[in-house]
């Protein structure tokens, strides 16, 4: 839940923020995000740093993976689209991040799909639609205060 409302506050945020960019915000986010997190692993999960990784090659490209694709490149696109377009046309394209992980999971490394993994899968794919096909009754209102404005 937390992290559903920082996702939530990074996207209101990039929305009001003037003459920030996408990359800009996703650096400002990872440096400000890696101290705290840096204290909270070292106190939570100590003698880590000494530990040697059996596979270090995997790791690195793991790491490099995630922090460079996931975190830089997708994150950093998706608040490109935030600021281009309304919230709640971008907010279902986040409800697909489970269902990828579930699919790749499966594809890749041959986790089990059992029932509870359809129906969770059906109940986010039901949000996306509902979200998706809804009459959007606050965005009329605002073009037309906005056009009387002018």
């Amino acid at each position: 839940m937390a992290a559903a409302f920082a996702g939530s506050l990074g996207a209101v945020m990039m929305k009001q923020i003037e003459g920030v960019k996408p990359l800009q915000f996703q650096a400002w986010v990872g440096f400000a995000s890696f101290w705290p997190l840096a204290l909270l692993s070292a106190v939570l999960e100590p003698g880590q740093l000494g530990q040697r990784p059996r596979r270090r090659l995997a790791l690195l490209c793991g790491s490099a993976l995630f922090g460079l694709v996931v975190s830089v490149g997708a994150h950093t696109a998706y608040y490109l689209l935030i600021g281009r377009y309304e919230a709640n046309l971008i907010s279902p394209l986040t409800l697909m991040t489970p269902l990828a992980t579930i699919a790749l999971g499966v594809a890749i490394f041959h986790d089990p799909f059992g029932l509870r993994m359809a129906a969770g899968s059906a109940i986010a794919l039901t949000g996306v639609l509902i979200i998706a096909l809804r009459r959007n009754q606050v965005m009329p209102l605002l073009l037309a205060i906005r056009n009387r404005a002018q």
